[in-house]
């Protein structure tokens, strides 16, 4: 599965957040030029 940000913050935690709900099993992160927190980073590392 491949996800898309287009260096949108918001859009990376929707991405993160359905990746999530597809139990994925691993997943590979290039941060946007717009990240300004990791919260949503974290919710990954808990499962």
């Amino acid at each position: 599965m491949v996800c898309q940000s287009n260096e949108d913050f918001e859009q990376e935690i929707l991405n993160t957040k359905m990746l999530i709900s597809q139990r994925v099993a691993g997943v590979l992160i290039s941060v946007s030029k717009s990240t300004t927190g990791k919260d949503h980073f974290k919710r990954l590392q808990k499962r």
